[in-house]
């Protein structure tokens, strides 16, 4: 069925996609509307909204569309954690037969019509021309705005410049400043783009700062840092000299944040820690002080969903990952989640927290990148991440993305942002960090030797400086040139209007001037021209030398003989 066509079938289609969300109790939001009527009209769709608000919504309508019309859709994501979750979610959705995964070390049912793939896999398939993408109609690039990341921005702006033109694009994004821009990138190398925005989170969200037992609000009445937290910082900075430069917390500071989260009825929970290391000690730490925090009813739930992983495991392979030990912990109501966790011990933990089965979950920054594990709470023990050469100040992109996983859509009334406070918190930084602002996207491209090669590979030299030409790097920077070259412009205007009044009773000041600077350049001009001369004199002397000869020539200001 052909582009045209799938257009005809928007109406039908699109009321019976909203019918069934709406038989689920849910209501599809405009902005959720407006992009599936664009993405219906055969247009590319720029998706910018919150962390939890539904973009995914969106990505499943390119699904049913590709469906709909004979076409393959492939579904990016930027992470294997996140592409396995996908994988589940999409099977349990249209069946495995429909369904496919390749992640680079895992390829089940390629041949299928839906493929969710990593971007690094996908980037791959279009360069090397691979059969996957052949009858491809839509692409979805979940978390676009990692353009931005330094290490793997390049990756999808390589997916979007080698895409072919007839795929229709689905691009979802955390919010960012300068999405206008992004648009206008995307249409300049894609084509009609419609970019929706929404600012509108489902679940309202309070923020809060833990000092030891107290529960501190962030924001007083007037949007500022509240005065009582103000308050308890310098009242804790004068009884705590000298500062704490390390405030790492215990194993009693972390038994006392859940007690204190439990107490005000804001469990389930995150706890980010952005280190492998220090989630699986949380863990351990609950364990060793024997901490349940799971009735016997959710312990019988959990136990089958236990047994059901243990069945798929050898004995060999359950010793090599702690099997046990990560199953004790989650049978109490607690687990670890990062990228050095067995996929499948991953996948129970967010199938458990999904179910309301566990009351806190301890992880890594990886959590935050869209995978569907959504709490009534997120508590985020530093405002800095390793970024794989040392710590870094989070951004308010970055803090805005980890606590927005806070507050469940249709269980909770509010979710909440817990920062756990110490001497060194500024409550002004982090007021400003958490007010909603976020940065502009800047593109981190740059060609790589891989990235040339590629592209060498299947394409000319000019085809492939072409698309390295039209990169979002690029176009950024054509932007920058064309504001420096309008502030030029203007101080050029302005030094013409200066000249006109530099003038005396002895003549044009400014003629003057031109003319020294013009008798100063030809002076130059002319001793550069000697030196020339001199220097080829000596070249052609010294080409004729002969046995027997003597000879003179200047060398650091001194006379020399040879």
């Amino acid at each position: 069925m052909g582009r045209t066509e799938s257009a005809l079938v928007l109406d039908p289609l699109f009321s019976n996609y909203a019918d069934r969300y709406r038989a689920r109790g849910i209501i599809l939001d405009p902005f959720q509307i407006e992009a599936c009527e664009a993405l219906g009209r055969g247009h590319d769709v720029l998706v910018s909204a919150p962390t939890g608000s539904g973009k995914t919504v969106v990505a499943h309508y390119a699904v049913e569309l590709a469906l709909a019309t004979n076409q393959r859709c492939v579904y990016t994501a930027p992470i294997k954690a996140l592409s396995n979750q996908k994988f589940a979610e999409l099977r349990g959705m249209l069946g495995d037969e429909t369904v496919g995964l390749l992640t680079g070390d895992i390829t089940v049912n390629r041949e299928a019509p839906i493929l969710v793939v990593t971007t690094e896999v996908l980037r791959n398939m279009l360069f090397h021309d691979a059969p996957e993408v052949y009858d491809v109609g839509y692409v979805v690039l979940d978390e676009v705005h990692y353009l931005a990341d330094p290490d793997r921005g390049p990756v999808w702006e390589e997916v979007i410049l080698s895409l072919p033109p007839h795929v229709r694009l689905v691009s979802l994004s955390a919010t960012v400043a300068n999405t206008e821009e992004v648009a206008g990138w995307m249409r300049s190398v894609r084509g009609a783009t419609d970019l929706i925005v929404s600012s509108m989170r489902p679940v309202p969200l309070d923020q809060h700062v833990i000092l030891g037992r107290k529960l501190l609000p962030l924001y007083g009445p007037e949007g500022e840092a509240s005065s009582v937290l103000r308050n308890a910082l310098t009242q804790r900075d004068r009884h705590n000299a000298p500062r704490d430069r390390s405030p790492r917390l215990g194993d009693a500071d972390r038994r006392r944040i859940i007690r204190t989260l439990e107490q005000r009825d804001m469990l389930p929970a995150i706890e980010f820690i952005f280190s492998r290391k220090g989630c699986d000690l949380a863990v351990t730490a609950l364990q060793r002080h024997d901490v349940w925090l799971t009735t016997p009813a959710e312990q019988r739930e959990i136990r089958k969903e236990i047994d059901a992983v243990r069945q798929t495991l050898s004995e060999s392979d359950r010793r090599a990952v702690r099997f046990e030990s990560a199953a004790n912990g989650l049978l109490r109501g607690y687990g670890a989640h990062h990228a050095g966790i067995l996929p499948a011990l991953k996948s129970l933990t967010e199938r458990l927290m999904d179910g309301g089965l566990l009351r806190i979950v301890y992880a890594t920054g990886t959590l935050a990148l869209g995978i569907d594990m959504p709490v009534r709470t997120v508590v985020l023990e530093e405002l800095q991440r390793w970024n794989g050469e040392g710590f870094t100040d989070l951004t308010a992109t970055e803090y805005t993305q980890l606590i927005g996983r806070a507050g469940r859509r249709g269980k909770d009334k509010v979710g909440y942002g817990v920062v756990v406070g110490n001497n060194e918190l500024d409550p002004y930084a982090l007021a400003d960090l958490g007010s909603g602002r976020v940065e502009p996207l800047m593109s981190a491209f740059h060609p790589s030797y891989n990235t040339v090669v590629n592209l060498l590979t299947g394409r000319n030299y000019a085809d492939a400086r072409a698309i390295m030409g039209r990169s979002f790097a690029q176009y950024q920077r054509n932007a920058d040139l064309a504001d420096i070259e309008g502030r030029a412009a203007r101080v050029r205007m302005r030094i013409e209007r200066e000249e006109a009044n530099l003038t005396c009773s002895h003549g044009d000041l400014v003629d003057y001037i031109r003319l020294r600077e013009k008798l100063g350049r030809a002076a130059k001009s002319a001793r550069k021209a000697a030196k020339r001369e001199y220097r080829e004199r000596i070249t052609e002397t010294f080409e004729s030398a002969q046995t027997g000869m003597l000879y003179a020539f200047g060398r650091a200001k001194e006379l020399e003989y040879g």
